[in-house]
């Protein structure tokens, strides 16, 4: 069997040496002189003996414990032993209470501080970009509803503008009709004024005619009498040419009057339909916008629903790894726990004030919508009460044509000046919400930005913190020259302490050995060697941060 065995200071055994059948010689007494590498059992004494070379260079004889020394100092070391590795799990979870078990926990990462502030930079910056992604697709449904609502006040007002336009065409062409029936009217009394003046001069003229050739009926003769009864009958075929004539024109009149008051409620039947029209288009435009709104409504619910949820998620997502990440640390370094607690305590805090930010938004905006819509059913219930007005004011002109033609002019005026003034406050009222809502994004985006800048600045500075405190804790010491006893003051003001020895062999490299380590005090440890040797020393605080 071979091994490299680790050198007791004071007897040096040459790398993969074996020792079998060792023999020890037995001495009533210890040998005199003595030379240095001897080993002997001093059967007086009942102990094991060897020799050595103190520091000075003399010879000098140390004592093997015996067996009950041996038990006793391991019963001793072991109790130290338990109680050091006591001490140093302290209050540590079964998990961790190894080094093996942390550098686990830990994954063998020796960065693990870069480590950590590396997953959670890019934690944030996921986050922040989540976020920003959120922002800007709110801003882009925000610019669509603007420019929806704009299109929307553009095609009232065009609306507006073609109705009046037409109902002044409509109005201008009735007008034309009344002129032309009235001119009608008066030609017609102009003509039969002078074919009654015609024939009244013609009858004075017969009477006339009549009067001088009769003179006295009982001085007429037969010629007389037959020349009277020709005239007369002259006269008869003449009234009654002339009745025909005034029955004609009269018939004439009739027929031009009956046509002209079917061409006007032909016009008048038109004008309701295509008012009737005009309405319905409106009322369908009015349904239309509303539709729009009502799906407007419901998208930018579900968008801020969809935002809530995502957010909700993503805080979820940065909490558990930051949790994840702190827990860790925790575990790692044995000083993350309040902090990971405190840590969590403020993020869940920040998340709950954000949740609520985004249900005050999602309930501002939804009773914004809501009172948008109620006053735009109330700008409809307006319109259609306006057009029951006109209907009923249409039929009752079929009777009173003028007093019904101004009547209609006055009430379609102050009708148009009404919605004039309501689409004009509706696009005011519309522009200052959205302006609010404009306001409010701009607001809740510099207060996430503020808040997520405040978040990375806190966790550097802890994490700062905490690297200061875990290097506050450790000290290295590397010995400038050989000696026995090396007393190292590491000025850590802490008791107990982990302390890790590497001597330097005779080929200049440093390893691990078994020394005594003494601590002096709570800032002083002294490393004891049987040989003058350099020393590289680390110490490690075990008090908690």
């Amino acid at each position: 069997m071979t091994m490299n065995y680790p050198k007791f200071h004071g007897i040096t055994l040459a790398a993969n040496s074996v020792i079998e059948n060792l023999n020890i010689e037995r001495l009533a007494a210890d040998p005199i002189p003595v030379t240095a590498g001897r080993i002997w059992v001093n059967t007086t004494e009942k102990a094991v003996k060897y020799s050595g070379l103190d520091s000075t260079g003399a010879v000098v004889i140390n004592v093997f414990g015996s067996a009950a020394d041996i038990i006793a100092a391991t019963s001793t070391a072991n109790a130290y032993t338990d109680a050091a590795i006591t001490a140093l799990k302290g209050t540590a979870p079964a998990v961790l209470d190894t080094l093996g078990k942390i550098a686990d926990a830990l994954n063998d990462d020796p960065n693990v501080y870069n480590t950590l502030v590396t997953l959670m930079s890019s934690n944030i910056e996921a986050a922040r970009v989540i976020l920003q992604g959120e922002v800007v697709a709110l801003e882009a449904t925000t610019a669509t509803l603007t420019t929806n609502l704009a299109q929307e006040v553009a095609d009232r007002a065009t609306a507006v503008s073609a109705e009046a336009a037409t109902r002044a065409s409509a109005d201008t062409s009735l007008q034309s009709a009344l002129n032309a029936v009235a001119g009608n009217l008066a030609s017609e009394a102009t003509t039969r004024g002078a074919a009654d003046s015609a024939l009244d001069a013609r009858v004075t003229t017969v009477e006339g005619q009549v009067n001088g050739k009769i003179g006295s009926l009982s001085a007429l003769t037969t010629t007389d009498k037959s020349s009277l009864v020709a005239a007369i009958d002259e006269v008869v075929a003449h009234v009654a040419t002339e009745v025909a004539r005034a029955e004609l024109a009269e018939t004439t009149e009739t027929a031009a009057r009956i046509a002209a008051d079917n061409t006007l409620t032909t016009d008048l039947i038109a004008e309701v339909t295509r008012a009737e029209g005009a309405e319905t288009t409106l009322q369908g435009n009015v349904d239309t916008e509303a539709a729009t709104r009502a799906a407007a409504i419901t998208t930018v619910t579900t968008a801020l629903t969809t935002e809530a949820a995502t957010r909700a998620a993503a805080d979820t997502t940065l909490t558990n790894a930051v949790a994840a990440e702190v827990a860790r640390a925790t575990a790692a370094e044995g000083v993350l726990t309040a902090a990971g607690t405190t840590e969590a305590s403020r993020a869940t805090t920040v998340e709950t004030t954000l949740a609520a930010a985004i249900a005050t938004e999602a309930t501002r905006a939804e009773t914004a919508e809501n009172a948008e819509a109620a006053t735009r059913a109330a700008a409809i219930i307006s319109v259609s009460a306006s057009i029951a007005s006109e209907a009923s004011t249409r039929a009752a002109a079929d009777t009173t044509l003028t007093n019904a033609v101004a009547a209609e002019a006055t009430r379609a005026t102050a009708a148009e000046g009404v919605l004039t003034t309501a689409t004009a406050a509706e696009t005011t009222r519309a522009l200052a919400a959205e302006a609010v809502l404009t306001a409010a994004q701009v607001a809740m985006t510099a207060a996430n930005s503020t808040t997520a800048a405040g978040e990375v600045a806190a966790r550097i500075a802890a994490d700062t913190a905490i690297r200061t405190d875990v290097n506050a804790g450790k000290f290295s010491y590397t010995a400038s020259a050989a000696a026995l006893t090396h007393t190292i003051a590491h000025d850590l003001a802490t008791s107990p302490v982990l302390v890790t020895v590497y001597v330097q062999g005779d080929d200049g490299i440093y390893r691990n050995d078994i020394v005594a380590v003494e601590q002096t005090d709570n800032n002083t440890i002294t490393v004891g060697l049987t040989e003058s040797r350099k020393v590289q020393v680390a110490v490690l605080s075990m008090a908690t941060i």
